[in-house]
């Protein structure tokens, strides 16, 4: 009882002491921004980083575009590759379990590259509409273009490495069944598990409530201070 007290202790001093520093922050911050803003200096500061923006995005999301497509592509082939092998090695249960892990790998990596192409892509056109990014013809122009095209190849691919992913699994476990494409994917998915990947996935539920709950918090923060852009 007397090292839970402790330990309650410790945990009630650390919260108060990090919110403190997070108040403190919070005011600095606060107190700096009201002073770059009568004497004028934030207005010049956050047209620097919008000229910068404008400049760097366009560009950086055909690179991300690219090496996204290049990267999932190449991974989902290696997993077709493995799959093949462990055709004419059915017994070889590392690589069976390699595969497995390769599969995952590959959807999740497909997913954050599907959120991330969607976030950049709509940060392209946000410029295109209120920073008139390319609309002058040019270099720029060219680089809107081409983010459109690969912005349409990456959906695809997007919607086609995941339905190939399930399907290798569905070789792999002939009881699995479901298809991407059904609204109710999920849930038929689910249904053909067993209590060990049932729990497997509540569990990464949760994991992933978490996360998101971080991470609303994060974007919240960074969309509050876009807003004062």
């Amino acid at each position: 009882m007397k090292k839970n007290k402790k330990s309650d202790k410790k945990i009630y001093i650390t919260f108060i002491v990090v919110m403190a520093v997070l108040y403190g922050a919070g005011y600095l911050a606060g107190r700096l921004v009201a002073r770059g803003e009568k004497s004028g200096n934030l207005e010049a500061v956050l047209k620097v980083l919008k000229n910068s923006f404008a400049s760097i995005m366009p560009p950086f999301y055909l690179v991300l575009a690219v090496v996204s497509l290049f990267v999932v592509c190449m991974l989902y082939l290696s997993c077709k590759k493995m799959y093949k092998t462990l055709q004419a090695d059915s017994e070889n249960n590392n690589l069976w379990d390699c595969l497995e892990d390769k599969l995952n790998q590959s959807l999740i990596l497909s997913n954050v590259m599907s959120i991330m192409n969607i976030f950049f892509f709509g940060c392209v056109i946000w410029l295109v509409e209120f920073v008139s990014y390319g609309k002058n013809g040019g270099y720029e122009a060219v680089i809107v273009i081409a983010d459109c095209i690969f912005f349409v190849v990456l959906l695809a691919v997007e919607l086609l490495v995941p339905k190939g992913i399930v399907d290798i699994e569905k070789k792999l476990n002939p009881e699995k069944q479901g298809n991407v494409f059904d609204f109710k994917f999920n849930e038929v998915w689910l249904s053909c598990c067993d209590e060990a990947q049932k729990l497997m996935t509540y569990q990464a539920a949760y994991k992933a409530f978490m996360d998101t709950n971080i991470t609303c918090i994060v974007l919240y923060i960074l969309t509050f201070i876009g807003s004062l852009c």
